[in-house]
């Protein structure tokens, strides 16, 4: 999802936020509202939502904020550059944060191989964001030189959904975020923590609306207490065709 030059990934939904900004959510409100009230608050929530864009300019200035129901959380940020680490930032929710990103200068020493070797282009900007708030985008400042989404020459050849409970939706220290580097794929984090029901109008959304090559199912552990043998079949069966139908991997 590309907008105003900048690629945002693993999103759902942007919207206006509370104090201006693009306010990022990895499902839509119009999925949402169909799941259960636990997958409403936590299908907000920015797990694994990418911000990238490429530039030339030597100084870029990215001002965020981060919105939680906790205002003494710490709202992790990790900052790439292609597939190496950079930085990391706790954000407190409800400041204004102008975060100065430099290349760093060991890549005018390194080769080009071994820069782009890890299924992202070494001039790719990625702010990831971490489990339990929403991020809000306010400005990218590249004072005058060109700002461009990544081509799809420098992102990951493969894209991976990952659908379940709490251990899908992990932090990025998780399984599919640590995978997904070591396989040098691009995941969409869509795993709803305690809250895995299996909603058809999220199956429908997850098989439709995403673009995706493979993906992984961690179903049911949210269930065993709600639902009836019958109903976990019954939901079940759907989430398995939709998917199978595709005719693409699915584990």
């Amino acid at each position: 999802m590309s907008i105003n030059e900048i690629d945002y990934f693993n999103i759902g939904a942007i919207q206006p936020g509370p104090s201006g900004g693009d306010k990022l959510s990895r499902i839509p409100e119009t999925v949402r509202h169909h799941l259960n009230m636990m997958a409403r608050l936590n299908g907000m929530d920015c797990t694994g939502c990418e911000v990238r864009f490429v530039t030339p300019a030597s100084h870029v200035d990215v001002t965020v904020s981060a919105l939680s129901t906790d205002p003494a959380a710490p709202c992790g940020l990790r900052i790439f550059r292609g597939a190496f680490p950079w930085d990391e930032k706790a954000l407190q929710p409800g400041r204004l944060y102008t975060l100065r990103l430099t290349p760093p200068p060991a890549f005018n020493e390194t080769r080009d191989e071994t820069l782009n070797g890890g299924g992202f282009h070494s001039s790719v900007w990625r702010l990831v964001a971490d489990r339990g708030y929403q991020l809000c985008v306010h400005e990218i400042n590249t004072f005058g030189h060109e700002l461009r989404p990544p081509t799809k020459e420098e992102l990951p050849a493969l894209t991976w959904l990952a659908y379940g409970s709490s251990i899908t939706h992990s932090f990025l220290g998780g399984y599919p975020h640590v995978a997904a580097q070591t396989l040098k794929v691009q995941v969409l984090n869509k795993g709803l923590g305690g809250a895995c029901h299996m909603e058809p109008e999220l199956i429908d959304w997850l098989v439709q609306e995403n673009t995706w090559d493979f993906a992984t199912l961690e179903l049911g552990i949210n269930m065993r207490q709600h639902f009836s043998p019958e109903e976990f079949t019954k939901r079940t069966q759907y989430t398995l065709k939709q998917f199978a139908g595709t005719g693409k991997p699915v584990l």
